[in-house]
């Protein structure tokens, strides 16, 4: 697989998955989101 079709996005500072500072929360937010995407013609 050609690396230049792979996009990765970060989002656990930025976009939290709820408002509470602890442990649990924190944990809860890091994730990543991978999208492969097809070369258009």
């Amino acid at each position: 697989m050609n690396p230049d079709v792979i996009i990765t996005r970060y989002h656990g500072e930025r976009y939290p998955v709820g408002q509470k500072n602890d442990k649990a929360t924190r944990d809860r937010s890091r994730r990543v989101t991978i999208r492969l995407d097809r070369d258009q013609p």
